[in-house]
């Protein structure tokens, strides 16, 4: 199987997996995450080896996690608030790869964050 057809495969299936919406979904869904992105030779820059185009995400609530971050809370919680079918609609903006990897969902205490990887 060629990259691009095993990219579109993944990707249908990503799809069914966001659409039932249940725990074990997301968990098969975040592993294709892991593989299209993440990978040691991940297969979303092999299928755009070529044609090189701008892999861009959209995260939402970006500034409102700066100002409640900038306060060292001893815990923050995105609560799906990274989406822009959740709360934060109006703050949408598209980022790259690595700001969306770096994009802190979960902050317990003083020294622990957890991010969208």
């Amino acid at each position: 199987m060629e990259d691009e057809e095993l990219f579109i495969a993944k990707l249908m299936e990503l799809e069914r997996y966001l659409a039932a919406g249940d725990d074990y979904s997301m968990l098969r869904a975040a592993a294709l995450l892991r593989q299209l992105l993440l990978d040691s030779a991940p297969l979303s820059h092999r299928v755009n080896r070529n044609a090189k185009l701008k892999l861009r995400f959209t995260i939402c609530g970006r500034r409102y996690r700066e100002v409640v971050l900038v306060d060292g809370p001893v815990f923050y919680s995105a609560l799906g608030g990274i989406h822009k079918s959740r709360p934060m609609p109006h703050q949408a903006e598209d980022v790259a790869l690595d700001q969306l990897l770096t994009t802190p969902v979960l902050k317990l205490g003083s020294s622990c964050s957890v991010f969208v990887t």
